[in-house]
C-alpha cells in the first residue's frame, strides 16, 4: 500500500513540475528589463550632458550679446562724435577763409593747419592760413586739434566695426549651436519617453513571469508537503500493521448437558425509574449579547496632493536652457530681474500657478502675459510670439497661455520669466523654483 501511495505522489509531482520554458521566460523578462534600464540610463546621461552643454552655450551667448550691445553703443557714440567734429572742422575752415580774405594783402607767417582729410585740402588750408597776418591763431589751432581727434575716432571706429562683425558672427554661431542642442534635447526627451514605455512593458512581463514562477514554486512546495504527509501516513500505517499480533486459531467447543433451571419468584419487584430527574441550574442576571452591531463610520480617504516642485509648474512645455542670470548687469543700466529661458520658437508657455491672466504688449517686452497667482505671487512672461486663452480671465496651473518668441527687443527666441513673491514689485530669483519644477 505504501508503495502504491508513493508511486501516486511521484506521478502527481511529474505532472506539476515547472517546465524549463517557465524559467527561460523569467530570464528573458529579466534581460529585457535590464536592457531597457541600461538604455534609459544612457539616454538620461546624454540628456543631462546635452542640457549642461546648452546651458553653457546660453551663458556664452548672453555674454557675447552683452559685449556686442556695448560695442554697438560705443560705435554709435563715436559716430556721433565724429559727425560733430566734422561739423566743427567745416566751421573752422569757413572762419579761416574769411580771415584770409580780410587779410589778403598782408604777409603771412608759416602756420601749421591740421586738415587730415586729404593732402589737397591740407595744402589749400595752409595756403589760406599763410595769408593771415597779425590775427589770433586760435581758430587754426582748434582746427589742428579737432582734425587729430577726428583721425583718432576714424581709426577707432574702423577697429570697432571689425570687432563688431567678429562678435556678431560669434553670437550667430552660438545661437545656432543652442538651436542644435535644443533639437537634440527634444529628440532625447522623445527617446526617454519611448524607452520608459518599453521599460514599463518589460517590468509588466517580468512581474507576470515572476508571479508564475512563485505560483509554480508554491505548488511544488504544496506537493512536497503532500508527499511528506503521505509518507508519514504510510509509515504510520506500516508501523501499526507491524504491531498488530496474528490471531490464534479458534478451538472446537465441547458439548455439555443443559442444567435444570429453577425460577425464584420475587414479590413486587421495584423497577428503576427510567425518567431522570432534571435539576435546573439558575444563573443570576445572565448577560445576553447585544444583537445590534456596532456602527463603524466609513473612513475618509486622504487627498493626495501632487507636488509641483518649487511651488510652481514648469513655465515651458519643451526643452530650454537654464542659467542663473538674475541680477546680472544690463548694458543700458540696472540689473536683470528675471531668468531668460532660451527655447525653440513656438514652445508652449504654461501658467506657473492657478490665477487670473492678462495678456498685453509693450515696446520693450513685446507680447507679454501677467499672471496673478492664487498663491499670492505675481508672474510675468514676455517676448512671446503668440497668445493662448486670451480673455479666459482665470487659468489653472499648467494651462498654455502663449508661445515662445522674440518680440520686443529680444535678440533670440526665449522666455523672460519673472517671479514677484507676495505680489508685484517683490522680485525674487526664479532660478531655484524653475529648476525644481522643470529638472
Amino acid at each position: 500500500m505504501r508503495k502504491r501511495l508513493m508511486l501516486a505522489v511521484v506521478a502527481v509531482i511529474l505532472l506539476l513540475v515547472v517546465p524549463v520554458d517557465a524559467q527561460t521566460s523569467l530570464d528573458r523578462a529579466r534581460e529585457d528589463v535590464t536592457g531597457a534600464t541600461d538604455r534609459l540610463e544612457a539616454f538620461l546621461e546624454d540628456l543631462d550632458t546635452t542640457q549642461r552643454r546648452g546651458n553653457e552655450l546660453a551663458a556664452l551667448f548672453w555674454q557675447a550679446q552683452a559685449g556686442l550691445e556695448a560695442l554697438d553703443i560705443e560705435i554709435v557714440n563715436n559716430e556721433a562724435a565724429a559727425a560733430e567734429l566734422a561739423t566743427q572742422i567745416a566751421d573752422l575752415r569757413a572762419e579761416v577763409k574769411i580771415i584770409a580774405v580780410d587779410q589778403y594783402m598782408s604777409r603771412a607767417d608759416d602756420i601749421d593747419v591740421g586738415d587730415h582729410e586729404s593732402e589737397s585740402d591740407r595744402a589749400a588750408a595752409e595756403a589760406l592760413a599763410r595769408l593771415v597776418i597779425g590775427v589770433d591763431n586760435t581758430a587754426i589751432d582748434q582746427l589742428a586739434v579737432i582734425g587729430a581727434e577726428s583721425d583718432r575716432l576714424s581709426a577707432s571706429l574702423a577697429i570697432q566695426r571689425s570687432e563688431q562683425a567678429a562678435r556678431l558672427a560669434e553670437v550667430q554661431s552660438t545661437q545656432q549651436s543652442i538651436a542644435d542642442e535644443l533639437e537634440r534635447l527634444a529628440r532625447l526627451r522623445s527617446a526617454v519617453a519611448a524607452e520608459l514605455l518599453d521599460l514599463e512593458d518589460a517590468l509588466g512581463e517580468l512581474e507576470q513571469a515572476e508571479s508564475e514562477r512563485q505560483a509554480a514554486a508554491a505548488e511544488q512546495e504544496r506537493i512536497v508537503e503532500e508527499r511528506r504527509r503521505a509518507e508519514a501516513a504510510a509509515a504510520a500505517a506500516a508501523e501499526l500493521a507491524r504491531r498488530v499480533p496474528t490471531p490464534a486459531p479458534t478451538p472446537v467447543p465441547t458439548v455439555m448437558p443443559t442444567p435444570t433451571v429453577v425460577a425464584t419468584v420475587v414479590p413486587n419487584p421495584q423497577l428503576p425509574d427510567p425518567t431522570p430527574t432534571v435539576v435546573a441550574t439558575v444563573v443570576p442576571n445572565p448577560q445576553l449579547p447585544d444583537p445590534t452591531p456596532t456602527v463603524v463610520p466609513n473612513p475618509q480617504p486622504s487627498t493626495l496632493l501632487t507636488s509641483t516642485g518649487g511651488g510652481i509648474v514648469c513655465p515651458l512645455g519643451g526643452p530650454f536652457t537654464h542659467i542663473d542670470d538674475f541680477s546680472a548687469p544690463r548694458v543700458y543700466g540696472g540689473v536683470h530681474r528675471a531668468n531668460d529661458l532660451i527655447a525653440a520658437q513656438g514652445t508652449p508657455v504654461l501658467a506657473a500657478a492657478s490665477g487670473s491672466i492678462d495678456h498685453r504688449s509693450s515696446s520693450v517686452g513685446g507680447m507679454s502675459a501677467h499672471l496673478k497667482g492664487d498663491n499670492g505671487d505675481y508672474y510675468f512672461y514676455t517676448h512671446l510670439s503668440g497668445y493662448e486663452n486670451v480673455g479666459a480671465g482665470y487659468v489653472t496651473a499648467g494651462t498654455v497661455i502663449g508661445y515662445v518668441g522674440m518680440t520686443g527687443n529680444a535678440p533670440i527666441p526665449h522666455l523672460h520669466f519673472e517671479i514677484h513673491s507676495g505680489g508685484y514689485g517683490n522680485y525674487s530669483n526664479p532660478y531655484g523654483p524653475v529648476r525644481s519644477a522643470c529638472f
